[in-house]
């Protein structure tokens, strides 16, 4: 990725390095925890911000970037001295009052009256880009994407300003350094340090240095920030994280950051039978709807993807160089939707009401998200050239009802009136190289308040119009609904909440004594 090995030189500021930990500084301490608990970490289990070994040492003035030794430090200095002063050793979070799943989440959100069913408003102005260092365009594109979700900024920053999860609070930390360096005037700044390491630790993918996927990066982050949730608990004093798995999925799915991105996607089989009217229906949360760009593309389609495969790696081995197009039929989004919910004739199904052979399938779209995040999958093998840049149009508005299943009782009494609209408000792209999946730039497009859209390309930001955003090849689109919905309720084997916690003491000291009994009889 040539376009990740430049880095910007110059960012003005003060001039030579800041003193390492244990010798004289003279910056100033800030209490307001812009990059907060990277600076609360040992440097003994950090790595160097340059070259990503184990650090020896770490900036005595902001306490928040790691190094291997004295020239890697001298290096870094010319980015980090302009976001030097404004990181600082947070206080210990406080643990949050506010319950971020279950009941005790649905009751925070009813004490707000109204507001949670207004969307809040999209930026005024995005401005501040982050400095690519060591091929994290990808992180780069997904941050931005994150940062202007307008409902997960508001539920955050309103419900727990001082998460003690480690990866809440580095999201915290996001928002309050990118709103510092526009304090500031800043045009762009390094990420925070201890949110790159928590990422490049959780998943060999993302060692430093190494081009990984936005989309699996962005798959990663919503787990982690749903097991932060889970941490956080429903109020009843129970340890979520400890439930079993049918019951800790519904509980991540009604948390504030369920609630967002979560929706019900599953698989209808019907009887073809006439005399029959049986219809089998399985469901599961999921975050992100994946549509395969294949989808809708004939035999003879699919067979000239895979020989422009093969070319653009003969010409890769000669020459590398930019993307290219699919040379087959372009589709849309809407289009690739009909395809991802249209029947299918599946005549081995026996159906288990009248036994006979033979019935429909179809995928389906029931309880719809707050936060419509859509990935079109471009990969049509494991070849690293087979990418396929197949045109897909996509709106700056989408009606999605006529894609979803009847919705049960429950959702039709909660949310009564809400439309099934959705914005588009911002876009992840991957700019391929003569069609690989494994090399290329990612980048991010954003809309503001007024309707007006910017290219985020690393630390570079600038507006566009309307039609440069439309003739991009889409990776990771963002829809947010004109009309939210209230979080689902619990149906699940729990006991009531005021008994929830004797009945998980009761099952730990079951648990200690049958570990103790198979002691001793061993």
């Amino acid at each position: 990725d040539g376009h990740d090995a430049e880095v910007a030189e110059e960012l003005g500021g003060g001039a030579g390095c800041a003193a390492a930990e244990g010798e004289p500084s003279s910056a100033s301490t800030h209490t307001n925890g812009i990059v907060g608990s990277a600076a609360a970490t040992s440097f003994v289990d950090g790595r160097c911000a340059v070259c990503g070994r184990p650090s020896k040492t770490r900036c005595g003035s902001c306490k928040g970037e790691f190094y291997c030794g004295k020239e890697c430090q001298r290096e870094h200095w010319k980015t980090h001295k302009a976001v030097c002063k404004t990181i600082s050793v947070a206080p210990p979070p406080v643990p949050t009052r506010t319950p971020l799943c279950g009941q005790g989440f649905r009751n925070w959100l009813e004490s707000r009256k109204s507001s949670w069913r207004r969307v809040p408003r999209l930026s005024e102005e995005p401005s501040v880009g982050f400095i690519n260092r060591r091929n994290n365009c990808y992180l780069n594109a997904v941050y931005q994407c994150v940062l202007h979700t307008p409902m997960l900024r508001e539920h955050l920053l309103n419900a727990c300003p001082d998460p003690q999860d480690q990866w809440l609070r580095e999201l915290v930390c996001l928002y309050r350094l990118v709103d510092e360096a526009k304090r500031r005037g800043l045009a762009y700044v390094e990420p925070p340090p201890r949110l790159s390491r928590l990422i490049a630790e959780a998943s060999e993918e993302f060692t430093f240095g190494r081009q990984a996927d936005a989309h699996e990066a962005l798959i990663l982050l919503i787990t982690r920030w749903l097991d932060g949730c889970l941490a956080a608990g429903d109020g009843t004093g129970t340890d979520l994280r400890k439930l079993r798995i049918s019951d800790k999925e519904q509980f991540e799915a009604n948390s504030l950051v369920g609630h967002l991105f979560g929706f019900q996607a599953g698989t209808g089989l019907k009887c073809e039978s006439e005399s029959c009217s049986y219809v089998s229906k399985t469901s599961r949360v999921e975050y992100c709807l994946i549509l395969n760009v294949t989808l809708g593309m004939t035999t003879e389609e699919l067979t000239r993807c895979r020989q422009e495969s093969e070319a653009q790696l003969m010409l890769w081995r000669k020459r590398p160089a930019g993307g290219s197009e699919s040379h087959v039929s372009p589709t849309s989004l809407e289009e690739l939707l009909d395809e991802y919910t249209k029947e299918e004739r599946v005549e081995e199904w026996k159906c288990e009401k009248c036994k006979q052979k033979g019935g429909t399938r179809k995928s389906l779209l029931a309880r719809r998200p707050n936060v419509f995040v859509v990935y079109i999958d471009r990969r049509q093998d494991t070849n690293l050239f087979g990418k396929i840049n197949r045109r897909v149009s996509f709106p700056q508005n989408l009606e999605l009802g006529k894609w979803l299943d009847a919705p049960s009782s429950d959702e039709r009494d909660e949310n009564v009136g809400g439309s099934a609209r959705y914005s588009l408000y911002a876009m992840c792209v991957h700019q391929d190289l003569r069609g690989s999946t494994e090399a290329g730039h990612y980048i991010a497009f954003v809309k503001d308040r007024g309707g007006g859209w910017y290219h985020f390309d690393d630390e570079t930001v600038r507006e566009v119009d309307w039609s440069v955003v439309k003739d991009q090849h889409p990776y990771l689109l963002f829809y947010v609904a004109t009309s939210p919905i209230f979080p689902a309720e619990i149906r699940s084997s729990l006991p009531p909440d005021g008994k929830r916690a004797a009945v998980a003491a009761a099952a730990a000291k079951s648990a200690a004594g049958g570990k103790t009994e198979a002691a001793a009889r061993s």
